[in-house]
């Protein structure tokens, strides 16, 4: 897609969907030795003052995990664009957590069958890596943050609203939700369930975004959906 819209594009690979062929999904959270966030961090912040422009970090479900979660440790001055993340990795699928922790943490079939596996699991996890960006400063870490998210999907009850009302206690709508000028949470029927927004419109977005002086409230890609 950036190649058709001849936009510049940095991407990155997880190295836990390398070192585990088996391993559909890993967050971009490494394991409990590898300091992958810290080391990414300062990959981003390195990228940052050799380019000399604001990083857009970009990523829907387990990637906006990873956008949302970079956007938190980086020192850069970032945008960042998601769609239908996760919010806290135990919150999703139990299959794909529990692959990773077993392939990242070897937790053993018989801790993972506990009835309190994810407590259990998280107390060890998270002395590693940031298991949940749940936080009062998630949504607004990032110079500029347009999050998008679909009506019909289940992430919006499971990972949106937790972190929206530990930021605000302003009512989640459908439609636009601005914290301040640079920051929206945009929800609407942009494609079914979890599926992702077109490329169309992510292109659009990200059109728009790469002129760093609009401000998120000015964006006018989204105005047929809200």
């Amino acid at each position: 897609m950036t190649k058709r819209l001849g936009l510049p594009l940095i991407a990155i690979a997880d190295p836990a969907l390398d070192a585990d062929r088996d391993l559909k999904l890993a967050w971009y959270l490494g394991d409990a030795t590898d300091n992958f966030g810290e080391n990414l961090s300062a990959t981003l912040d390195a990228l940052h003052q050799i380019l000399e422009t604001e990083l857009i970090l970009v990523g829907g479900s387990g990637g906006g995990y990873a956008a949302l979660n970079a956007g938190l440790d980086t020192s850069s001055r970032t945008t960042t664009l998601v769609w239908n993340p996760q919010t806290d990795i135990f919150e999703y699928s139990p299959r794909f957590v529990k692959d990773y922790l077993r392939s990242q943490y070897n937790f053993s079939h018989d801790t993972l069958r506990r009835d309190d596996w994810k407590e259990y699991c998280r107390i060890r996890t998270d002395r590693a890596s940031r298991t949940s960006v749940v936080t009062e400063s998630t949504l607004h870490r990032p110079r500029r943050l347009v999050y998008l998210q679909n009506l019909g999907d289940s992430h919006r009850i499971e990972h949106l609203q937790p972190l929206w009302f530990k930021t605000t206690t302003r009512e989640l709508v459908q439609g636009k939700n601005l914290l301040g000028d640079d920051h929206g949470v945009y929800l609407a029927e942009f494609a079914l369930g979890h599926a992702p927004p077109s490329g169309t419109l992510i292109g659009s977005v990200l059109r728009e975004l790469m002129n760093t002086t609009l401000a998120v409230k000015d964006l006018t890609s989204l105005d047929e959906f809200i």
